[in-house]
C-alpha cells in the first residue's frame, strides 16, 4: 500500500525507536556502515563483521547502540514462545558464506530494524534463505511465506516469497536497494499482510530475514555525478537540457513529493494525494459526511465520479490520538471480512493524517434510523440481516485465527451501511488485541456511554463479552427503532434497556418491535433477536453468549439452551470479581434473565405450531372447496 510506511517512519519510529533508548537510559551512536546477522551469533564474512542478533524480546537495542529492532504479533500456539523468533537450520546451505544463512529472525506479523546513520545515501542489502519450510512437497502444497518489505517511505517488495524467488528452500536470495537518510535513522520493515498460509501451529509463516548489510553509496554515485551525467548528454538545445533536469528532479522526488504521493482508491486504482484532497474540496464542510472518534469524514468523488471513497482526517495531532489512528490502520490492514469496512489506503505526513475507506452511501445505522434527514425505510428482513451481519463481523474479530480482537466501541454510529444495506463495522481506533494468555485486560475508559458493558465502564475490564453487551444494545435499537440514550435518573422509561428488561420479565417482548413495521415482521425471528438482545446485555459477563453462538442461533443452528457455556475469559473475569476488583451485581437479575431463555424457546415453538396449524387449516379449506365443486 503506497504511503503505508510513511506512517511508520514518522510516528512508529518516534514512538518505538526513541522510546527504546529512553527506557534503557541509552543514547544512539551513529555509524556509516552496519552489518547484522539476524537471529545468529556475531561472525566475520570476508572483511565484514556481522553483529549478533540473538535476543528473543519484542524490543532490543544492540550493545553498540547503533541499531535496534521491534516486532509484534502472535504465533497462535499454546506451546509457542519467544524462542520462535529465532530459527536455525544447520547444514542445509553449502556456499562460502553459509554461516550467514544458518540462522534467521522471524516475526508473526511485523518486524522493524532501526539503524542510526549519518546523513547520506546508503546501499541496503537484505539476505534471505528459506530455512523453515524446507521440504519442497510440503512447501508447494501447504506452507508458503509471503510478506512485504518497506525501506523508509517506500514499499520495495510486495508479497515476497523467498523460496519461490530462490527456486527452492535452503537457497540464497539477496535484494539490493538504495536509501536516503536525512533524520539519522534508517528503518527497514517487514510486514505479513495476510498472504501465504496458516496450516499448523505455531504459524511460522511471518516475515523472515537472515542478515542485513548497510554501506554508504560511494561518492562517484552521489547527486553531483548524476547531474553531471545528465548535463553532458548531447542535446539539440538548452531548453531540452532544462526539461531533462526538471524531469530528473521530478523523478528524484524533489518536486511536489507530498502532493504527488500515490493513494490507492480501489483495485489497481490510484490517484495522487493532491487529487484526493481536491476531491474533498480541500476538506470542505459541504463534503463532510460524518464525524468519528478521531475527526471528520469526507466524501471524495474521483475519476469523473466513477469512484467514490470516504476520507477520514485526524483532527488532532496529540500523541495518544495519533497512536489510536495508527492502531486503526494496523487493525484493518490485517483484517478482511464482508462485514468489516474496507480500508483502502492511508497517508501520514507532517500535519496531515488520512485514512481512505470504501464509501458507504447509506452512512451509519445512527444516521439511517435516527437521523433527521434520513428517508430510508427498513423492513423486517433488512433489520434482521443487519443484525446478522454485525454478529458475523464481531465473530470474525473475536475468533480470528491470528488477531483475536475486542472492538470496544460497538454502537449505532460505528455500524455503516453500504448501498445494499449490508452492515459493516467501522472505527477500530479503540480495538485491542488479546491472546489466550491475556483474555482479561484492564483499560482506561474515556467516557462511559449507553452501549458500554458495566464491567468495562466501571473498572475497565475488557473481554470479548464487552462487545457482546454493546451488540445487544444495538440489536434493541434496530428492532425497536428507538435510540438507547443512556440512563437518566427518575426517567426509567427513556432507557431502552430498562424497557427491554421490564418487557422480558412481563413476557411482552414483542411490544418492543418498531410500530413503523405495521405488524409486518417474522414473529419467530423477532422473539429470537429480542431474547438474544436481553441475554447479550446481561449484567453478568459469564451469562452473555459468545458471538459465535449468537450467529448460530440467528441462522437456526443452535437453540438457547445450548449456548450458556462459560468460556475461559469468563472464568478469568469471575476470578477478578471474586477478588473484589469488580462488584458483582445481584445474582437474581442475571439468573432471572437466563432462566427466561427457556420461556422464549417455548414461545418460538408455539409460534411454529401456530404457523403449521394455520397452514393445515388452509389446506383443509382448500380441499373442502375442491370437493364442493
Amino acid at each position: 500500500m503506497v504511503g503505508y510506511i510513511s506512517m511508520i517512519r514518522e510516528y512508529e519510529h518516534n514512538l518505538n525507536f526513541n522510546n527504546l533508548y529512553k527506557k534503557t537510559g541509552s543514547h544512539s551512536v551513529m555509524t556509516r556502515s552496519l552489518f547484522i546477522n539476524c537471529g545468529g551469533e556475531g561472525l566475520t564474512v570476508g572483511d565484514k563483521y556481522y553483529e549478533a542478533d540473538k535476543s528473543t524480546s519484542l524490543y532490543y537495542i544492540s550493545p553498540s547502540k547503533t541499531w535496534a529492532y521491534s516486532l509484534s504479533g502472535d504465533f497462535l500456539s499454546p506451546e509457542s514462545n519467544s524462542s520462535n523468533f529465532i530459527q536455525n537450520q544447520p547444514g542445509g546451505i553449502h556456499v562460502p558464506e553459509a554461516d550467514l544463512y544458518l540462522d534467521a529472525r522471524i516475526a508473526p506479523v511485523f518486524l522493524s530494524y532501526y539503524a542510526c546513520l549519518h546523513k547520506g545515501k546508503y546501499n541496503v542489502t537484505l539476505h534471505f534463505a528459506e530455512i523453515v519450510f524446507r521440504e519442497q512437497e510440503s512447501y508447494s502444497k501447504l506452507k508458503r511465506r509471503a510478506f512485504d518489505v518497506y525501506i523508509q517511505d517506500e514499499r520495495r517488495l510486495m508479497n515476497f516469497d523467498i523460496a519461490k524467488e530462490a527456486k527452492g528452500p535452503d537457497e540464497l536470495q539477496t535484494r539490493h536497494f538504495e536509501a536516503d537518510v536525512n533524520d539519522s535513522v534508517l528503518e527497514i520493515s517487514f510486514y505479513w499482510a495476510g498472504k501465504g498460509c496458516v496450516d499448523s501451529q505455531p504459524t511460522l509463516n511471518g516475515p523472515l530475514i537472515s542478515a542485513i548489510s548497510i554501506t554508504p553509496v560511494p561518492q562517484s554515485s552521489t547527486l553531483w555525478r548524476k547531474l553531471k551525467k545528465a548535463l553532458i548528454i548531447t542535446l539539440p538545445s538548452s531548453v531540452v537540457v532544462l526539461l531533462l533536469l526538471l524531469a530528473f528532479m521530478w523523478k528524484m522526488g524533489w518536486l511536489g513529493k507530498r502532493e504527488l504521493r500515490e493513494i490507492q482508491i480501489g483495485q489497481d486504482k490510484h490517484v495522487t494525494l493532491q487529487e484526493l484532497i481536491a476531491a474533498t474540496r480541500k476538506f470542505s464542510s459541504k463534503m463532510e459526511i460524518g464525524r468519528g472518534h478521531f475527526g471528520r469524514v469526507y466524501k471524495a468523488e474521483l475519476e469523473g465520479g466513477q469512484t467514490t471513497v470516504a476520507v477520514k482526517r485526524l483532527s488532532t495531532h496529540s500523541k495518544e490520538k495519533v497512536e489510536e489512528f495508527l492502531n486503526e490502520f494496523y487493525t484493518l490492514k490485517s483484517l478482511r471480512h464482508e462485514n468489516l469496512v474496507q480500508l483502502l489506503d492511508g497517508y501520514f505526513g507532517e500535519g496531515l493524517h488520512l485514512l481512505i475507506y470504501e464509501y458507504m452511501p447509506n452512512l451509519s445505522i445512527a444516521d439511517a434510523f435516527f437521523g433527521s434527514k434520513s428517508r430510508l425505510k427498513f423492513n423486517w428482513e433488512t433489520r434482521f440481516n443487519i443484525c446478522l451481519g454485525i454478529a458475523r463481523g464481531l465473530d470474525h474479530l473475536h475468533e480470528h485465527p491470528r488477531l483475536k480482537m475486542v472492538h470496544r466501541d460497538i454502537k449505532a454510529e460505528n455500524i455503516l451501511l453500504d448501498g445494499a444495506l449490508n452492515a459493516k463495522i467501522s472505527e477500530f481506533g479503540m480495538a485491542s488485541l488479546y491472546t489466550e494468555e491475556e483474555q482479561l485486560m484492564t483499560i482506561k475508559v474515556e467516557a462511559p456511554n449507553g452501549h458500554m458493558a458495566p464491567e468495562y465502564a466501571i473498572q475497565g475490564f475488557v473481554t470479548s463479552k464487552v462487545d457482546v453487551y454493546s451488540f445487544g444494545v444495538v440489536m434493541l435499537e434496530i428492532v425497536s427503532g428507538k435510540k438507547n440514550a443512556g440512563y437518566k435518573f427518575n426517567h426509567e422509561s427513556e432507557y431502552l434497556l430498562d424497557m427491554a428488561y421490564v418487557a422480558y420479565k412481563n413476557g411482552s417482548l414483542m411490544d418492543l418491535v418498531d410500530k413503523n413495521l405495521s405488524g409486518i415482521y417474522d414473529a419467530k425471528q423477532a422473539i429470537t433477536i429480542l431474547t438474544l438482545a436481553v441475554m447479550c446485555t446481561n449484567i453478568s459477563p459469564t451469562l452473555r453468549p459468545r458471538m459465535a453462538d449468537v450467529v448460530s442461533i440467528l441462522v437456526g443452528e443452535k437453540t438457547f439452551e445450548q449456548i450458556n457455556q462459560p468460556t475461559v475469559d469468563d472464568h478469568q473475569l469471575n476470578v477478578a470479581m471474586a477478588r473484589g476488583e469488580f462488584t458483582k451485581a445481584d445474582s437474581s437479575t442475571s439468573t432471572d434473565v437466563t432462566s427466561r431463555a427457556s420461556t422464549s424457546t417455548k414461545l418460538i415453538k408455539e409460534i411454529d405450531e401456530t404457523q403449521n396449524s394455520s397452514a393445515e387449516t388452509c389446506l383443509e379449506i382448500s380441499e373442502e372447496s375442491q370437493t364442493s365443486h
